[in-house]
């Protein structure tokens, strides 16, 4: 009995939590933040949706033109890839392609990593 009356007193001595002045600024910042990352989800899924639909159409266009027009399409190919010029003349473009196309990611990534984010509420100077 008396470690009873020992866990009340102490339970009765406790002081409430102090919470920090601007804890209900934050609060809402932190709330602002996670709706604002919720509706980028969102638009991230339907963007991703619409494209796979667009996916699908083309795919669906592509395979009715070949079903209706496919042997004219073969040797309209044919005429095209024959009036082509020889292929070991294009040979010096694909690397220098492949490496602007790399280059530009880099670019992309380091861009997104290195930016300067806007500055949280306690760091402003």
């Amino acid at each position: 009995m008396k470690k009873d009356k020992g866990i009340q007193r102490a339970l009765q001595r406790k002081q409430p939590p102090v919470l920090p002045t601007n804890f209900a600024f934050r609060t809402l910042l932190r709330i602002e933040e996670e709706k604002r990352l919720r509706q980028q989800r969102i638009e991230r899924r339907q963007f991703l949706t619409m494209l796979g639909t667009c996916a699908l159409m083309l795919l669906s266009l592509v395979s009715a033109a070949v079903w209706f027009y496919g042997e004219a399409l073969r040797q309209l190919f044919q005429k095209v890839m024959a009036s082509l010029p020889d292929i070991s003349g294009w040979s010096f473009y694909l690397p220098t392609v492949v490496a602007l196309a790399l280059l530009w990611k880099l670019d992309r990534l380091l861009k997104r990593k290195f930016s300067p984010t806007q500055p949280s509420p306690g760091n402003e100077s």
